[in-house]
């Protein structure tokens, strides 16, 4: 029965706890301090957030079974709700199956900064609520391209906003989001 104001934890009242549509549960243990509460639901809402992805990830690789014909056993209605909401070809596409969130994303939807996100999350890690399992950084365009600073200047609208360009070795870099693992309630997806 608490809930963020601004970056501190407020007690509210039970009539303004029901009138919520989101409830979480949280487990603690008489040794957590304010730091292991804010973390632990920082985690339930992350959790939460993981299920949205995970409900778009299951729809696109049943969408992508669906246009490949590995899977027929979905009702009608189901099937032209999917092709209707993502089209008529696969295009190949691959799914990540993995629940991913990046600091910036998580600093956002948590009202904090980048630092105290990470520093939250780090303590989440610690009392065992996940697992964060960072991402190698990719070479977009590398040395042998020759990407100048100004050309970097000129094309940084079309790279993602993960993009940085690396003075040394005179390439674009990319660090994909990190993936999440929930210890509490682990999140299972569709076979893809």
């Amino acid at each position: 029965m608490v809930k963020w104001y601004g970056k501190n934890l407020q007690f509210i009242s039970i009539y303004k706890f029901k009138e919520t549509k989101q409830k979480f549960t949280i487990w603690t243990k008489p040794t957590y301090t304010i730091r292991d509460i804010r973390a632990a639901l920082a985690t339930k809402y992350l959790e939460y957030k993981g299920t949205q992805q995970k409900k778009i990830i299951d729809e696109k690789a049943d969408h992508r079974n669906i246009t490949t014909g590995k899977r027929t056993d979905l009702s009608l209605k189901r099937m032209k709700v999917l092709l209707k909401k993502y089209g008529s070809n696969s295009n190949d596409e691959g799914v990540d199956s993995k629940v991913n969130f990046s600091y910036r994303f998580v600093a956002n939807q948590l009202n904090m900064s980048k630092s105290s996100a990470f520093r939250l999350l780090q303590r989440a890690k610690g009392l065992n609520k996940l697992s964060i399992i960072p991402n190698a950084k990719r070479i977009l365009f590398g040395e042998d391209d020759g990407i100048t600073l100004e050309m970097f200047k000129a094309i940084r609208d079309l790279l993602p906003a993960n993009a940085w360009r690396n003075k040394l070795w005179k390439s674009i870099i990319t660090q994909p989001a990190n993936n999440y693992e929930f210890r509490e309630y682990p999140l299972t997806f569709v076979n893809n």
